[in-house]
């Protein structure tokens, strides 16, 4: 996925598939690196990759998750 393509605020929200109100308040937040050239914005593809992997979850393992309906009838 990685790439040194920069992305304008619409392509990194399409990319991320979130509106761009949440890519600009990211951008705000500081949540990764932006490069400003002038008035322009744009997202490095690598800096959203780099986002995702830092907080993404990994999946349960499937022996070790016990439904909650189970867990209630106990």
């Amino acid at each position: 996925m990685g790439s040194n393509r920069l992305l304008t605020v619409p392509e990194a929200a399409a990319r991320l598939n979130v509106t761009e109100r949440w890519v600009r308040r990211a951008i705000f937040e500081k949540r990764f690196a932006v490069v400003r050239l002038g008035r322009l914005v744009r997202v490095p593809a690598e800096a959203l990759d780099a986002y995702v992997d830092a907080n993404a979850v990994p999946a349960a393992r499937s022996g070790g998750v016990v439904p909650l309906a189970r867990r209630l009838a106990r």
